[in-house]
């Protein structure tokens, strides 16, 4: 099984970051773990110190401040690169999604398929605006675009495409920026809808700094991808 980077992002829901490395550690072969710290309270930080001390198949980065999502995962990207130079793909988990038995199999069987992006939520886009409008539920329907979390991206494809584009920062809406710059490139881009990460239910109400923050995100898409027709990817079953 090739060697594969997974890129963690935590910041404090200890009880879920615990959840999520213990699933992984459990889970998984023959990975690198690279977790960047966005300023986490001192339980958190004492949790991944000694996690740290007990493998010896990741490195921890702690940040003095919140970085944001999209360039804590870029940093993580580039710490992987630079630390475990010989892995084959990257793999993008959020700390709120816990791998299952054969997870890592299956993404891999993705690529024996020829995709290159994979995905495990799909959504789709409105063409007249870009909004996300449905989280797809059916292997047999078409998709704008895979999340960000638990996205997995053979290599070089990612550093070849910028990474994640900072101008969305500190969240929303880069997945489907990176989705539609594979796409131009003619990257195989899928959506793996098989039962093998569960993803912890969460507040996705828009209110607040979400809201101010996805609204600015979304006008930013917007204004980049104007011009251009909307892709729509499907899978081939």
């Amino acid at each position: 099984m090739s060697q594969l980077n997974i890129v963690v992002l935590t910041y404090n829901n200890l009880h879920h970051t615990k959840k999520c490395l213990d699933h992984l550690y459990k889970y998984t072969k023959n990975f690198n773990l690279i977790v960047i710290d966005n300023n986490s309270t001192a339980a958190t930080t004492i949790y991944l110190n000694e996690l740290e001390k007990k493998h010896n198949n990741i490195v921890v980065e702690f940040n003095i401040e919140n970085v944001g999502i999209i360039k804590g995962r870029n940093q993580g990207y580039t710490i992987s690169r630079m630390k475990y130079p010989d892995a084959k793909s990257v793999c993008f988990l959020d700390n709120d999604q816990f791998v299952l038995s054969g997870w890592q199999d299956s993404y891999f069987d993705f690529f024996e398929k020829g995709y290159e992006v994979v995905g495990k939520e799909a959504w789709r886009l409105r063409e007249k605006d870009f909004y996300p409008y449905q989280k797809i539920n059916s292997s047999k329907e078409s998709f704008n675009y895979v999340g960000c979390g638990c996205m997995m991206i053979r290599e070089p494809i990612f550093e070849e495409l910028g990474g994640f584009d900072e101008i969305f920062s500190p969240a929303y809406f880069e997945d489907p920026d990176f989705c539609f710059k594979a796409y131009q490139k003619k990257y195989k881009i899928g959506w793996n809808y098989n039962p093998i990460v569960h993803h912890q239910k969460h507040d996705l109400a828009l209110r607040g700094n979400r809201r101010k923050y996805f609204m600015n995100s979304w006008q930013k898409f917007q204004e980049k991808w104007k011009n251009y027709n909307i892709p729509v990817f499907c899978m081939d079953n």
